[in-house]
């Protein structure tokens, strides 16, 4: 309730708009008290809780996904993570959530079976940073009621797995003919698994392979070489049951092979290879592990060097002594 211009208003914020509501002169606060509590008893309340601020991000996060703005593999990823977040902190007052809190969360998170699990507080942690920032957006809250801006992450290791040349003619020996040429591009290139699955035949210029990459929405064109001519010569002649614009087409016409039937193929074919221990991301690492860090910076279209350096250089480094 707010006192202005001789009269008392109350006021609601809502998707950043306020909304003023007269209640009473300025004279008689008593049946601008009453208005006040008759409107406050009523009206549906929103944006009070932390569950109410996740799940309203995720649909915004949602429609991003369908504007093309956002991976569905990103959604998927937050949905996840809002499942134990809410368990637990669903049900608290947006304002009253403190960073003591957060920190209580980010160390006691724990699996079913009682084991830390640290990376999934970082998710869980950087899901509820994102909700309270977007419910400030919509005015909810002010932009300094996030508790978890100076809350530290759980300190995380990078995955450093580098396949060796000799594991990768294993793997292709294993590997059913759609899988080599992805396998084969995937290490050359080291593209994104999902711009991979959804290469078209449109994409295959006379100057390379045409992309534009889904997480930075930035076009590049692979230039050829003669890898890459090969890997996609594979792709190409696997005998298709119908006419299909994509390189690796999906079992229903006009789908391309799915996130989850790459992983499956993959699943078999490593198995089968001996390289239980390897994930498919890993041929992401060798593509950033088996040429210089300035190229591979731009080959797997990092902003900076840092997140190349990171996680994308495995490769055991090879010193000459200076005598």
């Amino acid at each position: 309730m707010q006192l202005r211009h001789g009269a008392y208003y109350h006021v609601t914020t809502n998707a950043g708009a306020q909304r003023w509501t007269r209640l009473a002169p300025a004279s008689d606060y008593g049946a601008a008290l009453r208005a006040w509590a008759e409107i406050e008893g009523t009206r549906e309340r929103i944006g009070e809780t932390v569950r109410e601020a996740v799940q309203t991000y995720l649909a915004h996060c949602a429609a991003r996904v369908q504007a093309g703005d956002l991976s569905q593999k990103t959604l998927t990823g937050y949905t996840g993570s809002a499942v134990a977040l809410l368990d637990v902190l669903g049900d608290c007052a947006l304002r009253e959530v403190t960073d003591q809190d957060i920190r209580r969360y980010r160390s006691g998170r724990a699996t079913a079976a009682g084991k830390p699990a640290p990376i999934a507080a970082n998710r869980e942690l950087a899901l509820l940073s994102a909700s309270y920032g977007h419910a400030a957006e919509l005015g909810w809250i002010k932009a300094t009621t996030n508790p978890c801006r100076h809350v530290k992450r759980n300190k995380e290791t990078p995955r450093q797995r580098y396949i060796t040349d000799d594991e990768m003619t294993r793997a292709l020996t294993a590997a059913p003919p759609i899988l080599q040429a992805a396998i084969r591009i995937s290490a050359t290139l080291g593209i994104r698994q999902t711009d991979l699955i959804a290469l078209r035949l449109a994409d295959i210029t006379e100057d390379g392979i045409a992309v534009r990459a889904s997480k930075t929405k930035k076009p590049v064109v692979y230039e050829w070489t003669d890898e890459l001519r090969a890997a996609v010569a594979v792709a190409k002649s696997i005998r298709r049951r119908v006419s299909s614009l994509w390189l690796f087409p999906g079992r229903d016409p006009g789908t391309h092979l799915t996130v989850d039937g790459l992983e499956t193929l993959w699943d078999r074919t490593r198995k089968k290879a001996g390289l239980a221990d390897v994930q498919w991301r890993d041929w992401r690492r060798k593509a950033g592990s088996d040429t210089t860090e300035a190229h591979a910076t731009e080959l797997l279209d990092h902003s900076t060097s840092a997140v190349t350096k990171r996680h994308y250089r495995a490769k055991t480094k090879r010193l000459t002594p200076v005598r």
